[in-house]
Order: C-alpha cells, then structure tokens, then sequence
C-alpha cells in the first residue's frame, strides 16, 4: 500500500515513504532468517511426514513473503527514480496500471484470507487462474510499450515502466506460490 501512495502522488517527494518501505523490507529479511533458522531447528525433530510437509511449505512461504518485500522495495525506488527524473509515463499507462495492480492486489488477497488455514482446491485453481490473467495483461503491455516507442514514445520512461511492471508481476508469481505452499499445508 505504502509504494502505492508513492507511486499515485507523482509530484511529491516521498523520500520518508520510501525509507518507511527500505525499514520494513530490513525487518522482513531478519523475520526470513529467524524463522527460517526456527524451522530448520524443528525440522530436525522426529517429525511425521505430515509435518515436514507443513515446514517446507512453511519455508517456501517464508521466503515468497520475502521476495514480495524485496519487489515493493524495487517499486518504490523505481517511483521515487521517476519523480527525482521529472519522468512521465504514457496517460494510458495509469489506466493500464491501474489494471494490472488490480490483479496483483486479488491474487494477495487470495492467500491473505487463507493463511491461517488449508487452502482448498477451488482457491488454489483461482489463484492459477489470476496468474494467468496476469500474464496475459502483461504481455499486453508489453505490446503497449513497444507500440508507444516505435511511434516515438521516451525510452527512458517506457523501460522504467517496464521495470515496474516486471516486479509487479514477480509479485503475482510469489502470490501463486505461496497459494501454492497453502494447499500442501494440513
């Protein structure tokens, strides 16, 4: 939410915002290798397979939640590049955006309300089915781009917003895969 306000308030510095979003990914690489070393520590218990299934899926998610503050990290620097740049994006790229955080935003959800507990098939299927639409709207833009540069478009601009777009949809991956992670756990 926080790379969000950064990047919807394109005229204002947000330095503050940004560090606020540097501190917590910090925190999410020590909360990674603390729990990381718990489980390790657990897992050399006399576990059922059940239960060493649950800690792998545990693990990955551990580190799928890690790579998701890392790739907020990345946007939010690449929101402050374009303020620092006085850089524009396309007037269609915000709509665009706006649709492609849609489906970013969806798919988290997905795993947010099912953390707690075992994620069933018909989630599970949703969350591939979002990856998909995912995919899909991404190539598009990517389509978008290449169109907006051979008609003359600001190189500078359009990579960068190819940049934010590729860590977007990291973020959609590591969506999927920590659904993934979710339905192998209980």
């Amino acid at each position: 939410q926080t790379f969000l306000e950064v990047y919807r308030n394109p005229n204002k510095k947000l330095g503050n915002k940004v560090e606020r979003i540097k501190e917590s990914e910090e925190l999410t690489d020590q909360m990674q290798e603390e729990i990381t070393k718990y489980l390790a520590q657990l897992s050399a218990e006399n576990l059922t397979d059940q239960n060493v299934k649950n800690l792998n899926a545990m693990m990955r998610i551990i580190n799928e939640l890690e790579s998701i503050g890392d790739s907020c990290y990345k946007l939010s620097l690449i929101a402050q590049k374009k303020y620092d740049n006085k850089m524009k994006f396309h007037e269609k790229s915000m709509e665009e955006f706006n649709d492609f955080v849609g489906l970013i935003s969806e798919s988290m959800k997905l795993y947010k309300e099912k953390m707690n507990e075992h994620l069933e098939r018909r989630v599970l299927e949703l969350a591939f089915k979002l990856e998909k639409e995912i995919n899909n709207l991404r190539d598009n833009l990517k389509e978008s781009v290449q169109r907006r540069l051979q008609a003359g478009g600001d190189v500078k601009s359009e990579l960068l917003y190819l940049e934010l777009l590729k860590h977007l949809e990291h973020i959609g991956d590591n969506s999927l895969n920590i659904s993934q992670a979710l339905r192998q756990i209980y």
